[in-house]
């Protein structure tokens, strides 16, 4: 999905409670490898991300930062993702990407080991609100896979426009 979507999940609440454990398991460096594609016509592209990831709020809330790299582009993360309870999160991811850019809003749910998440975002080419989607499925023996979907900016099609594969460093 749009490179932000990486860089994009943020602190808005912290309820009292023991330490969500799918963002402690997410907690970390983390160096990733997949692809990337701008619409549902064009070309996967190879793309390079390193981030990491360190809980605050008692363990409830995860804050982001990294770098991923796309040919002779790049796109700064800064995002925290908070968890509500009850499976449901929420966050706020700021930066400059490559396909979006400023605030993301991001809701998400958790179903066992996978995250998913919903974020409102500016398209920066036309300049206009979209909404991304992502996945992350957590690997039992550690890592995780991030799959995004978002709607094609010419033909409004839902395509994969991410999808990427993190290894602890």
């Amino acid at each position: 999905m749009k490179l932000s979507i990486l860089a994009v999940l943020a602190v808005l609440a912290t309820p009292a409670a023991a330490a969500d454990d799918l963002l402690s398991s997410l907690a970390g460096t983390w160096i990733g490898r997949g692809f990337f594609a701008r619409s549902a016509e064009s070309e996967h592209r190879l793309v390079y991300c390193k981030i990491v990831n360190t809980l605050a709020a008692g363990g409830n809330a995860l804050s982001q930062t990294g770098r991923c790299a796309l040919g002779n582009n790049s796109a700064a993360m800064d995002l925290t993702i908070t968890a509500l309870g009850g499976g449901r999160y929420t966050g706020l991811g700021r930066g400059q990407g490559i396909a979006s850019r400023g605030k993301a809003e991001i809701t998400g749910r958790r179903a066992a080991n996978r995250l998913s998440v919903s974020a409102v975002l500016t398209d920066t080419q036309t300049k206009r609100s979209v909404t991304a989607t992502a996945t992350f499925d957590l690997s039992p023996g550690g890592g995780f896979r991030m799959r995004a979907r978002t709607a094609d900016r010419n033909t409004g099609a839902d395509y994969v426009a991410s999808e990427m594969v993190f290894a602890a460093e």
